[in-house]
């Protein structure tokens, strides 16, 4: 099973992903940062009709992005299957449950942050997907890992508890080396090679020119598995996004 994931940071790099995405011809994507009203783009162009999408907040647009300046757009993750979704579900990690609230930068512990997962099946396999999409740390750079980050950590891996195995992505939005990616890592096998230092895009990312030194040390994308998976070919795309793309093939044994 093929499998991409992806930041899509808001649908601001359609034009340049889209062939990338089309042409991988990937069994499930994993997307963060979507916008509700392109979903329907991304079916058209990549042949899917399988999707799961989980609004995390309202956030409002300017006219680059596709939208009439100051439009409401519900924004969240999203999941595409080539394959039938057997079954999905949603595990509210932080945030008020149902109700969307407005997204605020710099009150990260306003959103609805959320574990979404789909189960498949692919060659009489059942395969189970999940993708997230989590909190920031500090802000401005002078806090690691906030109070907030753990106990969104601690209800992650609640919430995982009743998978025994996963495949599991995401944009961490904390870095390998860091406790929040490296406590995932101690209970999943990250399958990010050890060479990639960043997934991160610097050319492409709104503070690459600023701070190219320090986003070439965000490894903050993931895939994580139980041990039921094997991950090969496992590569980080760049030119796509602000994030770098992961793909992979995964067997299960």
């Amino acid at each position: 099973m093929k499998v991409i994931s992806l930041n899509l940071e808001n649908g601001k790099h359609l034009d340049r992903h889209i062939n990338f995405l089309h042409e991988s011809n990937a069994d499930v994507y994993c997307f963060q940062e979507v916008i509700a009203s392109q979903i329907d783009d991304y079916k058209q162009e990549l042949g899917i009709d399988e999707f799961f999408f989980v609004p995390l907040a309202i956030k409002y647009f300017p006219e680059h992005l596709h939208t009439q300046e100051g439009d409401p757009e519900e924004w969240g993750v999203l999941i595409m299957s080539r394959h039938k979704i057997i079954c999905q579900q949603v595990h509210h990690i932080a945030g008020i449950g149902e109700h969307l609230p407005t997204y605020a930068y710099d009150e990260q512990d306003s959103m609805n942050w959320a574990l979404q997962t789909i189960m498949t099946e692919i060659d009489g396999q059942e395969l189970t997907i999940g993708n997230f999409h989590f909190p920031k740390s500090g802000l401005r750079g002078d806090v690691e890992v906030t109070e907030y980050q753990n106990e969104c950590l601690r209800r992650l891996l609640d919430a995982l508890k009743p998978y025994n195995d996963i495949i599991l992505c995401g944009d961490l939005n904390s870095p390998r080396g860091l406790p929040i990616f490296d406590t995932l890592a101690t209970v999943y096998r990250d399958n990010i090679p050890g060479h990639y230092t960043t997934s991160i895009d610097v050319a492409l990312h709104k503070n690459g020119a600023k701070d190219p030194k320090g986003l070439g040390r965000q490894m903050i994308d993931c895939l994580f598995t139980t041990k039921h998976y094997t991950a090969k070919e496992v590569e980080l795309i760049n030119g796509v996004s602000d994030h770098l793309a992961v793909q992979a093939v995964l067997e299960k044994h």
